[in-house]
């Protein structure tokens, strides 16, 4: 009985022994997994890209993984460009930079994130360089901002070089002869460490390669065993994103203006003066992430002013005529002539759509904008014409609130819907029954009448 005992109890132990060293096995093997996060940028580089991309950084900097950023992009901000740089020559994660797919480029600023990452590759039959500043509109600069920031982004780019050994001279003419390279021609010139057909190639190539990183510390890339995880933006970055698009942030600044500009004239209403709020808030972080030209901003707000002299005044038209065209030159400019960019100085003027607002937005919202002001202008004459019939034909009549004054709101009198401000300045809630004491330019005096029942 007690060998039997003995013989279980050996059993067990033998089974928990067993089980000890598989686990410490499959923990010593998943140890040895390498954790690939590739970051995607697919289109113009915005400081919401830079910031996606530190996040990423932070996330791994304490563990023995790996970045790879993979590039297809025209080009992009220059202060987004500068952090970037600024990010990855901190790191304490290898920082592996892949233009992809066939067909793809890092032109301009992706010249110049190329040139920082600790290794760097590229898909057969894509491109690098171009990499002159240029104004956001891809136009030329002032010849003499020209050389002061050309001089600034080739010290950059060579000193970039020089660190990781790429060639000098080529990176350089990038800059000074707007020089563009295919894959083969970057890799034979040494501006480039592999050509990869796909992430699988690039990490089989990477394996072994000891690479330096911003802490001084060396670092040997392990790819025997690895996983791809496809860091995507989160939520938050998303939206950012989303509202970065010029053309979002040009429709939002335009409608969250007018809903706004609708509230004072027609107070009482509340519903668009909310959301008109809420669209510039959203306008204005777009704005942030984009290289705007605030003078632009300027002349969309002064059109929507013009408007509401045109309609304070009652003028003969030139002030709405001048917010026509003041909305069309902010609109035209709203992201050029101010603004230093790495794009490429080429005549494909496709590579600056994602830095201007699109010629048919821009036109769609002039057609709009315009017809609203001819509305306005048309109100403000018809209303001159029956003001004098009106004053006469208004007093002492009842009318109804639509909307609670407070003390101004909405009232209907005589089938026509009216401004209105309490005579009192008392608020007077909706659906209340009112009389016209007076007519001040076209906002009806009005106060709740004695014998009101409310409807």
């Amino acid at each position: 009985m007690l060998t039997k005992i003995l013989s279980f109890k050996n059993l067990i132990l033998l089974f928990i022994l067993a089980f000890l060293f598989f686990t410490i096995d499959v923990l010593n093997t998943d140890s040895h997994i390498t954790r690939v996060n590739t970051i995607s940028i697919d289109g113009p580089i915005k400081l919401n890209t830079a910031n996606y991309i530190e996040r990423i950084i932070l996330e791994n900097e304490n563990d023995n993984n790996i970045i790879v950023l993979i590039l297809n992009t025209p080009g992009g901000s220059y202060e987004a460009t500068r952090k970037i740089i600024e990010l990855i020559l901190a790191s304490k994660v290898p920082i592996i930079s892949y233009v992809y797919p066939a067909g793809g480029q890092a032109a301009s600023a992706g010249t110049f994130i190329m040139a920082a990452s600790h290794i760097s590759s590229m898909s057969p039959f894509t491109s690098l360089g171009s990499a002159t500043p240029v104004d956001i509109d891809g136009k030329d600069l002032p010849k003499t901002l020209e050389n002061k920031i050309s001089k600034d982004a080739s010290a950059l780019i060579r000193e970039l070089a020089t660190a990781r050994n790429k060639n000098i001279q080529l990176f350089e003419s990038t800059i000074q002869q707007t020089a563009s390279f295919n894959s083969n021609e970057a890799l034979e010139s040494n501006m480039i460490d592999y050509i990869s057909n796909d992430l699988n190639a690039l990490l089989d190539s990477v394996n072994g390669e000891q690479v330096t990183l911003g802490s001084n510390s060396q670092f040997i890339i392990n790819t025997d065993n690895f996983v791809i995880i496809n860091k995507n933006m989160n939520l938050n970055e998303k939206i950012i994103d989303f509202i970065s698009n010029p053309n979002i942030t040009f429709l939002f600044l335009t409608l969250g203006a007018l809903l706004i500009f609708m509230e004072i004239l027609i107070p009482g209403t509340i519903v668009s003066g909310v959301f008109g709020i809420i669209l510039l808030v959203l306008a204005f972080i777009g704005l942030n992430n984009l290289p705007v030209n605030y003078f632009a901003v300027i002349m969309i707000i002064l059109a929507l002013v013009l408007i509401y002299i045109e309609f304070s005044i009652a003028g003969f038209g030139i002030a709405g005529i001048l917010a026509i065209l003041s909305f069309v030159f902010g609109a035209t400019i709203l992201f050029g002539n101010n603004s230093i960019d790495f794009l490429p100085n080429n005549n494909e003027s496709s590579i600056f759509l994602g830095f201007n607002v699109n010629f048919w937005i821009i036109l769609t919202s002039t057609f709009s904008f315009g017809f609203f002001t001819l509305f306005v202008i048309y109100d403000i004459r018809k209303s001159q014409i029956k003001k004098t019939q009106y004053d006469f034909e208004l007093l002492n009549q009842i009318g109804i609130t639509k909307s609670q004054l407070h003390p101004r709101g909405i009232v209907y009198v005589k089938d026509e819907v009216w401004s209105a401000e309490s005579y009192n300045l008392e608020n007077i809630p909706i659906n209340t029954k009112i009389r016209v004491i007076s007519m001040q330019e076209l906002i009806l005096k009005v106060q709740i009448e004695k014998d009101n029942d409310k409807i």
